[in-house]
């Protein structure tokens, strides 16, 4: 059996997914190009080696440069996406990655119609095209989730027609396709509207037909597995975190972020709104402390690094200005210990503060959910996916907005915020999740 390190999110759904139903993982792994490890009869893992120069070009320039910034709406459109030479050598670079997983997840299938391959995120947009060229129409269900917002038409069109086209008719390969948030799904229908010719769609059966082949375009968000959670805060580890983080606060409040440093998680205006709120209430320092825990990015990039920079100019600088610190950073490690840090930091939180410009759905919401008290509040950005099932128990905020972020963070501390409901999420597994997505497949 495979161990989750974290509670939420992709690789702690597929390791579920693992465990529950068996099968095979086609992941980016050091090695050979085959199955270097069985963990059971019921598990192959297949890592795929590829050279860092292809892994620059397809994840850093492509997958997270290009793509995730567009589906965040983090592009400067005056200035990128500029499709140059060497954008077009990066491109396909990208093409021959998504093309080297679409035959290895074709080379894992059992060639009959009971298979399912799950594809997910912008990293392999290209694949369930390629794996469907490769498997016919008779080998089994492609889904597709996307774990990212998905921006609209317009915005779509800051990519050149010929990568549109790429992607869109890639994605309706699939017999179904997943996403966190309804927004997301309906700004996707309306790209595949816009770029696939002869589509049409139908919102009673959610399905989006493009010459003879239906797609079910659906909002099936990711589980969170709580069994995760509780073994993860029950450790002596997380207690003595938690202890820790206590002493630090000293007896006062302490509100929590915990983000990748990532552009479209909002850090600097986050940032401001705490600077404001601490102008506009001067005892705040000494009842509040401002606990910013940065979760390490998989390969940091320059703009990640800058904005770590200004990050810890704007700490410093905010610090300095008053006897007890109000702001603290902590930085954990990978793998378990960075969610043991954001739950211990839950468990002692009265608030949990997130701003993102945009975010598919945002576990670190869910965590909140579970891990902290029902007098705590969470603040949230109203572009955040896990609105959808938080409303109601959250305080909303305009993420462009600072004035409004720093209101919201001091009637949170006063006691003006929505309180969390004292009834907690129903457990979630993997499998519930795989069955409800593919219950929807034509």
């Amino acid at each position: 059996m495979l161990t989750p390190y974290s509670p939420g999110g992709l690789v702690p759904l597929v390791i579920s997914l693992l465990n529950e139903c068996g099968g095979s993982w086609v992941f980016t792994g050091e090695g050979d190009d085959a199955i270097s490890e069985l963990r059971s009869p019921s598990i192959r893992l297949h890592p795929i080696r590829v050279l860092e120069e292809d892994r620059s070009a397809h994840y850093d320039a492509v997958s997270v440069g290009l793509l995730l910034r567009l589906l965040h709406y983090s592009l400067n459109a005056s200035v990128e996406p500029i499709h140059d030479k060497q954008a077009e050598f990066e491109w396909q670079k990208y093409v021959m990655v998504n093309s080297r997983f679409a035959s290895a997840l074709a080379s894992q299938g059992r060639g009959n119609s009971d298979d399912i391959f799950l594809v997910n995120d912008p990293h392999l947009l290209l694949t369930p095209g390629e794996l469907r060229r490769q498997i016919g129409d008779y080998q089994g269900d492609i889904a597709a989730f996307i774990g990212t917002p998905w921006c609209s038409a317009d915005y779509f069109r800051l990519l050149p027609a010929r990568l549109r086209k790429q992607i869109v008719d890639s994605l309706l390969s699939c017999d179904v396709v997943g996403f966190q948030h309804d927004r997301w799904r309906r700004a996707f229908v309306e790209c595949c509207l816009a770029e696939a010719d002869g589509a049409t769609w139908s919102e009673v059966t959610s399905t989006l037909t493009c010459g003879s082949r239906p797609v079910r375009i659906v909002t099936c968000p990711f589980p969170l597995d709580q069994a995760t959670v509780e073994r993860i805060r029950s450790t002596a580890e997380s207690a003595r975190k938690r202890r820790d983080l206590r002493e630090v606060a000293a007896g006062r409040k302490i509100v929590v972020r915990a983000d990748r440093v990532d552009i479209w998680k909002n850090f600097d205006r986050g940032m401001l709104a705490i600077e404001r709120a601490l102008e506009e209430d001067q005892t705040l320092a000494d009842r509040v402390l401002f606990v910013i825990i940065i979760s390490p990015a998989t390969r940091e990039n320059r703009e990640q690094a800058a904005i770590r920079r200004r990050l810890y100019e704007k700490v410093q600088r905010i610090n300095c200005g008053f006897d007890q610190k109000p702001i603290v950073v902590i930085e954990p490690g990978k793998g378990e210990d960075s969610r043991r840090q954001v739950l211990a930091a839950l468990g002692v939180a009265s608030v949990a503060f997130v701003n993102s410009i945009f975010d598919g759905y945002n576990m670190f919401v869910k965590e909140a959910e579970i891990c902290m008290c029902d007098e705590s509040v969470i603040i949230v950005s109203e572009n955040v996916g896990a609105v959808s099932t938080l409303s109601g128990n959250v305080v909303c905020v305009d993420p462009f907005d600072v004035g409004a972020q720093a209101t919201a963070l001091l009637d949170a501390l006063k006691g003006k915020g929505a309180s969390l409901r004292s009834e907690r999420a129903s457990p979630e597994t993997g499998r519930a999740w795989l069955d409800l997505l593919m219950s929807s497949a034509p």
